[in-house]
């Protein structure tokens, strides 16, 4: 019989996460981590298997990073052929979804690191700008919840977006939303640096 071994962390959200080499990028052991995120998923699909996949773990920190996905009904596109919404929908839709996820977390006492929805740049879209500002808006309800609930914020969004403040920086992904190695790099140092603010230890 194998002994269950509680993770330090779980990564949680979406393929950002899910494509992320956390062990070789951290230099964090196996044993310390799991990584729980699912491409494609949206805060909807996060909050059906949030205890099962996160707090069942019984981590010492989830780290969360979801809500970009939950934007493809803005427009029909390789990633999205179904109903198209408002902005102000999807907007209402995610972060009442979002604010469910962080009450789970308050309600057992579960340490909660937020991370910012990264910016985007897609080739394809005709609806970038209202992507991108729908994403700067969501990310300030999640910084407010933060302060409100004290919560860990991770500031992706600046560390990779343009001047004009809403757009990804070139160079940074293969494909205007999926980070390369470049971006990853610059993530995984966002996400160190604030963890050591905060006097966590990856070890």
């Amino acid at each position: 019989m194998t002994n269950h071994v509680t993770p330090k962390f779980v990564f949680t959200g979406d393929s950002i996460t899910n494509y992320w080499d956390i062990q070789n990028a951290l230099n964090i052991p196996a044993s310390l981590f799991k990584n729980t995120g699912i491409p494609g998923h949206t805060t909807k699909n996060l909050l059906n298997r949030f205890n099962k996949d996160v707090l069942a773990h019984q981590p010492e920190h989830v780290v969360l990073l979801i809500g970009v996905n939950d934007m493809w009904p803005l427009e029909h596109s390789p990633y999205y052929r179904g109903k198209i919404l408002s902005e102000a929908v999807i907007k209402s839709k995610l972060l009442a979804q979002y604010e469910l996820l962080i009450k789970r977390c308050l309600e057992i006492n579960q340490s909660l690191i937020i991370c910012s929805i990264l910016p985007t740049d897609l080739d394809f879209s005709s609806f970038n700008t209202e992507r991108n500002q729908l994403i700067c808006d969501v990310n300030e309800q999640l910084k407010t919840w933060c302060k409100k609930h004290k919560l860990i914020y991770v500031d992706y969004h600046q560390a990779l977006v343009s001047e004009d403040g809403l757009t990804m920086r070139p160079g940074l992904t293969v494909d205007g939303l999926h980070l390369n190695s470049k971006g990853y790099d610059i993530f995984t140092t966002v996400l160190r640096e604030t963890l050591e603010k905060h006097h966590i230890s990856l070890t």
